[in-house]
């Protein structure tokens, strides 16, 4: 993608339906990487409201600490048991007999036009520290229903920052 600052070309912004995901241990598996949505990358400070002894004028507004939703990833559902999904079931349905294996998960936007021999290059890459699951789901079953079935995860994280 051309940098709109430092040159004359229009400026488009990049499409969102071209990304991936990555986590530590994942071993490049292409299935483990490939989602449908992702979403929940947000981030908010909420005020606090202070009022001021003797001034009842106005209320002081001041920042608190940041506050992140959780990032949630679709794709049709795998069959086969893969890295990231055995770190979900282990830390969802493990009961808490051993501790949470916190990781790093990395949403990275992909230029469009990669080929089957270069890697896509990467736009834009936000990564995920302290992430966690937190829900694993499937869509729901239907007889009369066409569709894929779609398996759901949610994840906890500490902070994000854009690399």
């Amino acid at each position: 993608m051309p940098d709109p600052t430092s040159s004359n070309q229009p400026y488009y912004p990049p499409p969102g339906f071209y990304f991936r995901v990555q986590t530590a241990g994942s071993g490049g598996a292409k299935l483990d990487m490939a989602f449908q949505d992702a979403s929940g990358l947000s981030v908010e400070i909420e005020p606090e409201t202070v009022a001021e002894g003797g001034l009842n004028t106005y209320r002081h507004r001041l920042p608190t600490t940041p506050k992140y939703g959780d990032l949630v990833l679709k794709r049709g559902y795998v069959s086969q048991s893969l890295p990231l999904f055995q770190w979900c079931q282990k830390t969802i349905q493990g009961g808490f007999a051993q501790p949470i294996q916190p990781k790093v998960l990395s949403l990275q936007l992909l230029a469009p036009g990669a080929s089957d021999t270069a890697p896509p290059a990467i736009v834009r890459q936000w990564s995920f520290y302290g992430a966690w699951p937190t829900k694993w789901s499937l869509s729901e079953f239907g007889a009369m229903k066409n569709e894929i079935l779609i398996e759901s995860l949610q994840f906890a994280y500490r902070y994000f920052q854009s690399n």
